[in-house]
């Protein structure tokens, strides 16, 4: 069972994240509330990142849990049985108590279905990327308060995530003005012809549902970085990523 700490009042995670970065890599945050049993009404400041495993796009598997073969997957689900815990039936309440924190390219799926044929992502990109995190901080929207959480064999990193807490509570969020992001949209005769192929394929009964989007590449300035631009996006937005 996690080491758990309740502060009354929710803390602004985005100001902790952008304080530190190498030691709060990872935010995922919700617009909405939920309910008792919504996970939806939590925010989650993800804390102290340890081993990591990495699918490059080339197909090449990394990390000390990597194994002899690239399959991302298999080599996880290794890694989780090296370390996964008993978990009482009532300690489930939190929708994190330590472990890892997953990104998964959606190409992650031709290790899967190999028969897939899927365009090649950047070189700088991974395909899949596992970080162990023993520690977080959790906003909880429906009951006003933070949660801080470190795995019991983590319980030395409790006093850093309490003086960082604390430390936060008098910073200021910064405000600043950059120069326009520039974008650049794919030809809309492209999307157009596209469009105009699906509805053949429907007509002619080969598909009852098709996936279609027209490709937006944004250049951001030099000197905004990632947590200044998702600043924005919450001030100027109701859901910042929403499609």
């Amino acid at each position: 069972m996690p080491l758990i700490q309740h502060r009354a009042g929710l803390s602004d995670l985005a100001v902790i994240q952008r304080s530190n970065p190498e030691r709060y890599p990872f935010l995922l945050q919700s617009t909405a509330s939920g309910g008792e049993a919504a996970n939806a009404r939590y925010d989650i400041l993800f804390a102290f990142p340890g081993e990591r495993l990495r699918l490059s796009s080339e197909g090449d598997l990394a990390g000390q849990h990597a194994g002899q073969q690239d399959d991302f997957l298999t080599a996880l689900d290794h890694w989780w049985q090296q370390e996964s815990v008993a978990v009482a039936a009532d300690d489930t309440a939190l929708p994190f108590q330590g472990g890892w924190f997953l990104y998964l390219a959606y190409e992650l799926a031709g290790q899967i279905e190999t028969r897939l044929r899927l365009p090649p992502l950047p070189a700088d990109q991974p395909v899949a990327e596992a970080v162990r995190i023993p520690a977080a901080m959790i906003n909880d929207r429906l009951h006003n308060e933070t949660l801080l959480l470190a795995e019991t064999k983590s319980a030395a990193l409790m006093d850093k995530l309490c003086a960082d807490l604390d430390s936060a509570c008098h910073s200021q969020a910064r405000t600043k003005k950059y120069r326009a992001i520039t974008m650049q949209p794919d030809p809309a005769s492209r999307y157009l012809q596209q469009t105009q192929r699906v509805k053949r394929y429907l007509y002619e009964g080969d598909v009852f549902q098709v996936n279609l989007s027209r490709k937006w590449q944004a250049k951001r300035p030099q000197d905004l970085d990632t947590a200044d631009l998702y600043q924005r996006l919450c001030e100027q937005n109701p859901a910042p990523f929403s499609g």
